[in-house]
């Protein structure tokens, strides 16, 4: 009687377990798409750098300093990793509002399952 476990249990188990692993998966390929879009940003910048370089008339860049101008290309890094950051958090950032707006509705009334129903089906 003791070592029993009730039905209810192994499947939250299941579930939770199912979860986290899809959770995992789904980061997984977020990271993948967000790691092509890093590649294809670098490509592109690193081709524009390569093809205006060679073109750059030095009689009249006197004004300016040229060192500056050359490390813009390295601003690349920073723009990739400002994408990634808003592509990883604000998906996030967003599920977690909608899970705590719904988590609250349950806990301060019952029947808000049935409105949350009719407000995301209508």
């Amino acid at each position: 009687m003791g070592a029993t476990m009730a039905t209810s249990i192994y499947i939250l188990i299941i579930f939770v377990v199912l979860g986290t692993w899809l959770v995992g998966y789904f980061r997984l390929k977020v990271m993948q798409i967000i790691e092509k879009i890093q590649q294809k940003i670098f490509v592109e910048f690193s081709i524009a750098f390569a093809e205006k370089l060679p073109k750059v008339n030095l009689s009249s860049t006197r004004k300016y300093y040229l060192p500056e101008l050359v490390n813009r290309f390295f601003d690349t890094q920073n723009l990739q990793k400002g994408i990634s950051k808003i592509l990883l958090e604000i998906p996030a950032a967003i599920i977690q509002i909608v899970f705590g707006i719904v988590l609250l509705s349950f806990t301060i009334h019952g029947s808000c399952l049935l409105e949350l129903w009719l407000f995301f089906v209508s």
